[in-house]
């Protein structure tokens, strides 16, 4: 077993110790070699995002996993071969076509891991997903998300989430990236779950594609104070309309009607605005445009320095400098001063 930036690799040469790592780490387990012939070599990476377990998994060889019951949703994305799978009586073949969802409630059986497949699993909170239904509907949930046991990930808005999943998968790996940052990645874990709701099959997809109530201008005024008063915390747009007791959708509707963008560019702008007056006040031989950025959720500083540049007509490297030109010393004459 190794560790890294918020991912725990976990190896293993016999179906006991993968059994043994996999029910410590994700999922009680027992795993049952169908392929003698085969080396077992079981590699497993698994990451934190919010209120989801991310794993990237392999077995080498063809192997029968029984679960039980899992606790949380749970969506697989073969990335390469194929895996048989059964829950509540529907058994589902999982190809990179095709992803497996599960149910928190009904006994779980992998019953035939190819050894070339290699999986992406996403382990889901269950409060926490059903609390976004609740957000993007502005409605208490009081029954479980009854999901279809398919996901289509080749086409229309399934391959889009799915593709989602694998970029923030591939993040992940490489380690060190956005995702370490909070500001980043809370509203990333909410457009996975949102993501999720609205390319599944479910009995409130329906629902979800009504259009939304309107939404007054007091409500994002009340939006608005919200994110300037939050804007250093990593807020999602749930946390938004909760806060304006409207559902997600509405706030959306009443952004675009109102304000002419969406809520989350809005929080961007109002961000960009805070590192601006972060920059002024800065003293450059102490501070960073890295380190003000990061702070307030802006991880790629060429993109941040051109969103800034576009806002302010500046760079952000003059503004930390008091509006001095490069290479001019701090307390030096300038060439407009016309001295």
């Amino acid at each position: 077993m190794d560790s890294r930036t918020g991912t725990t690799l976990l190896r293993a040469q016999d179906a006991e110790a993968a059994e043994q790592l996999g029910s410590a780490h994700f999922y009680p387990q027992r795993v049952v070699p169908l392929d003698t012939t085969s080396p077992f070599d079981w590699v497993f990476s698994l990451s934190q995002l919010g209120p989801m377990c991310i794993g990237d998994c392999a077995y080498g060889s063809d192997v029968r996993l029984v679960l039980g019951e899992l606790g949380s949703y749970h969506v697989t994305i073969p990335l390469t071969g194929s895996l048989v799978t059964t829950q509540r009586g529907a058994t589902v073949t999982a190809t990179p076509s095709a992803a497996a969802v599960y149910q928190p409630v009904g006994a779980t059986v992998l019953d035939r891991w190819a050894g070339n497949c290699r999986v992406v699993g996403i382990k889901i909170d269950t409060a926490a997903l059903e609390a976004t239904l609740a957000a993007s509907l502005g409605r208490d949930i009081t029954t479980a998300i009854d999901f279809g046991p398919s996901l289509d990930i080749d086409t229309g808005p399934g391959r889009g989430w799915a593709e989602l999943v694998s970029a923030v998968n591939a993040q992940i790996h490489r380690g060190g990236g956005i995702l370490d940052q909070p500001l980043v990645a809370a509203p990333l874990a909410n457009a996975l779950l949102s993501g999720l709701l609205a390319a599944a099959d479910h009995p409130f997809r329906a629902a979800l594609a009504e259009p939304p109530p309107g939404c007054r201008p007091p409500v994002i005024r009340r939006a608005i104070e919200f994110m300037h008063e939050h804007a250093d915390e990593p807020i999602t747009i749930n946390e938004i309309a909760r806060h304006c007791s409207v559902s997600v959708r509405t706030l959306q509707e009443g952004f675009h009607r109102h304000v002419g963008q969406p809520p989350l560019r809005q929080l961007r702008q109002i961000r960009l605005a805070k590192a601006r007056a972060s920059l002024k006040t800065a003293n450059p031989h102490q501070d960073t445009v890295l380190s003000i950025a990061h702070r307030w959720g802006f991880t790629h500083l060429g993109r941040f320095a051109s969103d800034y540049q576009a806002a302010f007509g500046e760079l952000p490297s003059v503004s930390l400098r008091g509006g001095k030109p490069a290479n001019t010393p701090p307390d030096s004459p300038t060439a407009e001063s016309g001295t």
